[in-house]
């Protein structure tokens, strides 16, 4: 018979260690530099692309979204757009990938996000007071070089954004920020809504993406594509 309290106390034995290894890994990358030392899966993923996991979507943004740049999701309410967020958080973790999520309103749906898919688990969850606090937590992170995405969900202040791109420039970390509204200082700018909601037995399941390239360094702008998005599912096998 398994020692239920033997298990606990190994498993928070083994977390217990983990914490005070990542403590070392910052130490030393904060005296020698962020190169100095990482995870070996930071070089299996150190290309300069992000698959967002849906073919269609991907075909559109050039193979994903991009790492050492910012990335913004044009979006309003009910758009779908936290889905999509949820299906890429998802599909990053299934290869092995460090996330973490801003979320500067505290609204964070969690249990709708592991519905989705998402390894709740292995989700960082990060609640700033301030945008300038959030600005500099982004700077961190990154500079880790273990995180290879991070969603930045509810910053008033758009305009500051323009001082991260160097910061970001020097890491392999793809910075994903959701906004109403489009900001000069993004390299790669989507602007995502529903076409039409979808249904089954009169009730609604999901909705067909639209999705609209608004700026891309490498892209034609002003392409698009459609997908549907089934909610608490992900998309419809369109998967990578």
């Amino acid at each position: 018979m398994v020692d239920s309290k033997a298990t606990s106390q190994a498993a928070a034995q083994a977390a217990a260690s983990r914490a005070a290894l990542n403590d070392i890994l910052l130490d030393i990358q904060r005296k020698h530099g962020h190169r100095t030392i990482h995870l070996a899966n930071a070089l299996a993923t150190d290309g300069a692309l992000l698959p967002s996991g849906v073919a269609t979507l991907d075909d559109l943004l050039g193979g994903g979204f991009l790492r050492r740049k910012l990335n913004m999701l044009v979006s309003q309410p009910t758009s779908g757009a936290m889905s999509l967020v949820f299906n890429l958080i998802a599909n990053a973790q299934k290869r092995d990938e460090v996330v973490v999520f801003i979320d500067m309103q505290a609204a964070l749906d969690a249990p709708y996000a592991g519905q989705c898919g998402v390894d709740l688990k292995r989700l960082f969850i990060v609640t700033p007071e301030t945008d300038t606090q959030a600005l500099e937590l982004v700077r961190d992170l990154a500079a880790t070089n273990i995180v290879s995405l991070i969603i930045l969900d509810g910053l008033a202040d758009i305009r500051s954004l323009r001082r991260l791109r160097q910061s970001i420039a020097a890491f392999r970390t793809t910075l994903l920020l959701i906004s109403q509204r489009p900001a000069e200082a993004a390299q790669l700018q989507l602007g995502v809504s529903c076409a039409n909601w979808l249904y089954q037995h009169q009730h609604i399941i999901g909705c067909q993406i639209q999705a609209r390239l608004l700026r891309h360094p490498n892209q034609a702008s002003g392409s698009e594509v459609t997908f549907p998005l089934y909610f608490a599912s992900g998309s419809d096998g369109d998967d990578d």
